[in-house]
């Protein structure tokens, strides 16, 4: 029965491929359109939405979409807001229970598109959400809150960080004169408060105030709470003037997408208050941040910046109360200024956090004094009698002149890379690491722009037939080409960090997807085509589902699962009666299932008699010991086994004629190595299938 007919015979619920999808109904719809609001299904696990009627009207949309989000992001949204909704999607199939993001369609409607889960699995993973699109008014957007504000700050901003413009909404001359046009357009968030801040902040303040309202500090903050406060200094005309902003968070998820900030002048009575409280810190009494700044400065010494911080310290606040955890820090204090020599610079910067800074150091004198920290931290508990206090530390090389602010960034860096160790609680900043840290947060917040800008190319590595050197297959490989530079990511940078953070289960599929579609366009074409296998991470097989919703992408597409072999490392076939029946589904629904990286370690005898798989694919790893006797007769053994076994062998990593004449006397079917061809373009590969 045709889908549209489906629908019209239960207008409430639809049945597809063997599943019932309920949803509003008709006269809720139109409840709900009332005031403005439209409605859809989403099922992450399948991949595939369904709009309401009043969806489909109001919007010219389609009814369904599967494969989302790709079908989505190409057939209805705006191309500049297509790498939103993969990101919405990836944030979804990451857990995240509620996500939410102002998108604009292709015919320029602004609609704010909000999902939410209303059925989970055992395991935590969405199962059903709901979603409603709400269209968003610009010149509504936040006035009730950028009124208020303008009560008691004379002047008041909106930021849209996802168009990565601020809009004034209130802005005295002053201030107009002192920013010299910045307001004659709209500008940058960065550009708006980097600009404040080095034309009026005073300088012992600046390097705080380019931290404090940095977009990755404020998203800290917002998570916990949704205003930030903030007194600061600036200097007009040589004169310090005491000034307080404050921003509120006007997002509806943990990613910040917008806010308003308010600036005004401290009266005098606040400002000498400020002035007063300075350079002292209101719980311990002694040096805060700015006068631990101030005085490492005019030190003008090199040696070590050390920030410490307890575990877990709130735990100190629940038990034993926040007037009694105010006393705790306060002994921590004294104990750190009692066992530091005179020589030493401290301060408390907030909360459990410390700093300290020691001129002269060498790096084990550092290392003591850790360990001294580390015990003098667990005296004190028992004295206390608080639950114990873990401090851990983070550390780096400092010399006069440097930025203080950058400094103590790196201490953080390092600290916070030890927070969760069980074996050290210290670590030196390295700048090597940072580097290469700093490289995987960039490339992972790049990852859904670069998937819906195609950044993501698929390259070809032919296999060849050792008989008659004929092409028969390949195996398509993922590279990742920067559009700014046109340079290549290796393989081997971003594929480990997608398998860590989960982002390679959305990468398998638009390696899928992207090959389907290439032979299903050789195919209209009338031209040749041949198997094109295709790897699938482990996570990916953990995903429910997963072999349905490969199986909608295939049917979508309209060719046969038998051109798209799944490539499957044997260290993922050990995972237990699970993945043995996420295999037999994908069997079950047609696919050609190949052991990939046979050799690796993680072999057995009992994987090999499920006769699950159809392929064999050798790891280099064996096919280099090939000339060696005993390489010899392992590959020669292996090979007649798998044939027994009604399995092909395909070898990989040959490099040489030698190596080949060796598998093609063992009669192996096919070989795939730099000695036909490396991994190949698209465009390359088509060539050779051409000719």
């Amino acid at each position: 029965m045709e889908l549209k007919e489906v629908i019209n015979k239960n207008p409430n619920s639809i049945n597809f491929n063997g599943k019932t999808y309920n949803f509003l109904s008709r006269e809720m719809q139109d409840a709900l359109l009332a005031i403005g609001i439209l409605t859809f299904r989403y099922y992450p696990q399948e991949k595939l939405l369904i709009a309401s009627d009043n969806f489909v009207s109001v919007l010219k949309a389609e009814k369904i979409y599967t494969n989302m989000p790709k079908s989505l992001a190409d057939s209805f949204i705006a191309e500049e807001d297509r790498a939103i909704l993969y990101d919405m999607a990836t944030r979804i199939d990451n857990g995240e229970r509620k996500v939410s993001e102002i998108l604009a369609t292709r015919s320029g409607r602004l609609s704010r598109v909000t999902i939410c889960a209303i059925e989970t699995s055992p395991d935590g993973k969405n199962l059903t959400m709901a979603g409603i699109v709400e269209d968003v008014a610009e010149t509504k957007r936040s006035s009730a809150l950028l009124e208020a504000l303008s009560r008691d700050f004379s002047c008041v901003y909106y930021c849209d960080y996802k168009k990565n413009i601020v809009i004034p909404h209130r802005v005295i001359k002053s201030v107009q004169d002192l920013m010299e046009g910045i307001w004659d357009h709209h500008p940058a968030y960065e550009v708006m408060y980097e600009t404040f801040v080095e034309k009026a902040v005073i300088d012992a303040e600046k390097d705080e105030m380019l931290r404090l309202f940095s977009v990755e500090n404020l998203r800290k903050v917002f998570k916990d709470r949704d205003v930030f406060v903030h007194d600061f200094r600036i200097n007009i005309n040589g004169k310090i003037v005491y000034c307080r902003i404050k921003i509120v968070n006007l997002s509806q998820t943990e990613e910040l997408t917008e806010f308003v900030m308010g600036f005004s002048n401290m009266s005098n009575e606040q400002a000498s208050e400020l002035e007063r409280l300075a350079f002292v810190d209101s719980i311990t009494g002694g040096n805060n941040y700015n006068s631990f700044k101030l005085k490492v400065r005019d030190l003008k010494a090199s040696g070590y910046m050390m920030s410490m911080d307890i575990r877990q310290f709130k735990m100190v606040n629940t038990i034993c109360g926040v007037t009694y955890g105010d006393r705790v820090l306060k002994k921590i204090w004294e104990t750190i200024v009692n066992y530091c020599s005179s020589d030493v610079i401290a301060g408390h910067i907030n909360a459990d956090h410390f700093v300290m800074f020691f001129p002269e150091a060498e790096k084990k004198d550092i290392i003591e004094i850790i360990e001294e920290l580390t015990n003098q931290m667990f005296l004190l508990s028992q004295t206390l009698k608080c639950p114990r206090l873990h401090p851990y530390f983070g550390v780096t090389k400092y010399f006069p002149g440097s930025p203080i602010e950058s400094a103590y960034s790196e201490t953080s860096v390092a600290k916070h890379s030890v927070k969760e160790e069980k074996n050290t609680n210290f670590r030196f900043f390295s700048r090597k690491e940072n580097a290469m840290n700093v490289k995987f947060k960039t490339m992972e917040d790049s990852f859904p722009s670069a998937l819906a800008n195609g950044d993501f190319e698929i390259w070809y590595q032919p296999k060849y037939n050792p008989l008659d050197n004929s092409i028969v297959g390949a195996e398509a490989l993922v590279r990742w080409r920067l559009s700014k530079t046109d340079k290549l990511i290796p393989p081997g940078e971003f594929i480990p960090l997608f398998e860590r953070n989960g982002f390679i289960r959305t990468l398998d599929e638009y390696v899928f997807d992207s090959v389907c579609r290439y032979l299903k366009k050789r195919i209209n074409l009338g031209l040749k085509v041949v198997p094109v296998s295709v790897n699938l991470s482990r996570a990916s097989l953990f995903i429910e589902g997963v072999a349905q919703q490969y199986n909608n992408i295939i049917e979508d597409v309209g060719i046969s699962p038998s051109l798209v072999p799944l490539e499957i490392t044997e260290s993922a076939t050990a995972s237990g009666q699970t993945m043995w029946g996420i295999i037999t589904d994908f069997r079950n629904n047609g696919f050609t299932l190949c052991v990939d990286d046979f050799g690796t370690g993680y072999s057995t005898l009992s994987m090999l008699s499920r006769r699950q798989y159809s392929n064999l694919k050798l790891d280099k790893s064996l096919i280099d010991e090939i000339k060696n006797d005993d390489g010899f007769k392992l590959i020669k053994h292996t090979i007649a086994l798998a044939k027994d076994l009604g399995m092909n062998v395909t070898a990989e990593g040959v490099e040489d004629t030698e190596q080949r004449n060796l598998l093609k006397k063992l009669n192996c079917d096919t070989i795939q190595g730099f000695l036909y061809s490396p991994p190949i373009p698209a465009e390359n590969f088509s060539i050779l299938l051409n000719n």
